[in-house]
């Protein structure tokens, strides 16, 4: 509760952990941050972490704020937001998935708690949003909406996250749309190690690494991915051998192409690796890289390598390690 706003429920995004239950001083909000906050308060309440009365308090100024005071656009919320004041941050777009993560926390709270007014206030929040709308004329529905360019150009089409936006959508008794539109966005089926299942990382591949919830260097890539020329181990004691195109400083997540290069053609503990690491990432950083690289790079050479001897198309299948459990 200490990194959200008393007033306005909202929660930051982000936050440092040695504040000693202080509020970080920064101000940036999230709205799906918020629903998961929601969320936590229904935890918070069945464990008993603060009183009852004052959780549900907190709730229903939370929800109240967000249907009579935070911006919105056909029932749907900016992705960031001032967490004092709930003006748009920074631009950011009306977001379609963000503002159904936090009606999952918002209709989690409905069901858990037994108060009329924390229910009443529940139901308007979801039943004001136009789902219809943000289909903006197409089968699935758009990413998000700028009030200066208008709807975006991506789409929730393949199989990811972009579940509860459909669930929240046929089901909504004001604003429904059609059952068929469940079969509007694509699943990808894989097979892997005699299991066949739906996949999104047959379209991207994420690498992150996480610390005090903050993500480092986060980036999609289509597949299937060509691999890059094998990198010779001298490349790799150069530091534009991790630039980016744009000539920024690569990361880990910034050019996972030559990461997974370096893995399948040195081996995960290569000692080049390891200068690679010292030279991208402080000192504090350094000893998670090392674990967090080592099964990852492993987990790709098993499962993208095709039994060949140099890097060729590459073929996911399988399941990424979390960052939380290799970190």
């Amino acid at each position: 509760m200490e990194q959200g706003h008393p007033v306005t429920g909202q929660i930051l995004d982000r936050a440092r952990n040695d504040l000693n239950g202080a509020r970080d001083s920064r101000h940036k909000a999230s709205i799906a941050a918020t629903g998961f906050g929601l969320s936590a308060l229904c935890i918070a309440d069945h464990r008993r972490y603060q009183p009852h009365a004052q959780i549900v308090e907190r709730v229903r100024a939370t929800l109240d704020w967000h249907l009579n005071r935070l911006p919105q656009v056909h029932g749907f919320f900016f992705h960031f937001t001032d967490v004092e004041t709930g003006a748009r941050h920074s631009g950011s777009e009306l977001s379609s998935i963000d503002t159904a993560l936090l009606l999952c926390g918002i209709l989690t709270a409905r069901a858990y708690f037994k108060d009329a007014q924390i229910r009443r206030l529940a139901t308007q929040i979801y039943e004001r949003v136009d789902w219809p709308w943000m289909l903006n004329g197409g089968k699935t529905f758009s990413m998000g909406w700028h009030p200066e360019s208008g709807f975006l150009a991506a789409r929730w089409s393949r199989y990811c996250e972009l579940m509860m936006i459909y669930l929240l959508a046929i089901g909504s008794p004001t604003h429904p749309v059609a059952p068929e539109t469940w079969n509007s966005f694509t699943r990808p089926a894989v097979h892997y190690a005699g299991f066949d299942y739906i996949s999104v990382l047959t379209r991207c591949l994420r690498i992150s690494i996480r610390r005090h919830g903050t993500t480092f260097g986060t980036r999609a890539m289509p597949t299937p991915i060509t691999l890059p020329t094998p990198l010779r181990p001298r490349a790799l004691t150069r530091r534009s051998a991790f630039r980016t195109p744009n000539g920024t400083a690569s990361s880990i997540g910034e050019s996972p192409r030559r990461i997974m290069s370096m893995a399948m053609q040195f081996g995960a503990d290569h000692p080049l690796l390891d200068r690679w690491t010292e030279r991208l990432f402080p000192a504090r950083l350094q000893a998670h890289c090392l674990s967090y690289r080592r099964s990852v790079w492993r987990f790709y050479a098993r499962c993208a390598r095709n039994g060949a001897n140099k890097p060729g198309p590459l073929r996911v299948c399988g399941r990424l390690p979390s960052s939380r459990q290799l970190v």
